[in-house]
């Protein structure tokens, strides 16, 4: 999974998964974390950025994928979400995501504000969805 904030630009970030795909013929993902910056991020240039490189699996986090659904399913890709809460969760189902990835505390990144592990998380997600 390349981390596509980990690129200042969404050129920059097509540049690293020109490079990706030079290195392996196998399927990867983009991650999209949507969390408040303090640089303003055009959060779509990179999701077009993988779109017009072939990335056919993009991960979204931080919050809801919805304002990007349309584009995304439009050009066919597979949409997974990170989520730690079960409002969460059935967000991600509402709004169409392919696949939710269960997050706890032991979690890197933002696994969310309470002290819960993925062992407690998942079957509460499990009994929250469909």
């Amino acid at each position: 999974v390349i981390s596509s904030l980990t690129f200042p630009t969404a050129k920059e970030l097509q540049q690293e998964i020109k490079k990706t795909k030079s290195m392996t013929d196998k399927p990867f993902a983009v991650n999209v974390t949507m969390l408040p910056t303090i640089r303003p991020v055009n959060y779509e240039e990179y999701f077009n950025a993988a779109i017009e490189e072939g990335v056919n699996i993009i991960e979204t986090s931080g919050r809801s994928p919805e304002p990007y659904m349309k584009l995304l399913k439009d050009a066919k890709v597979t949409v997974m979400h990170r989520a730690t809460r079960v409002r969460d969760i059935r967000t991600a189902e509402r709004v169409g995501v392919d696949a939710v990835t269960i997050i706890g505390f032991e979690a890197a990144g933002h696994p969310g504000m309470e002290d819960v592990t993925s062992l407690v998380r998942i079957p509460i997600a499990v009994d929250a969805v469909k």
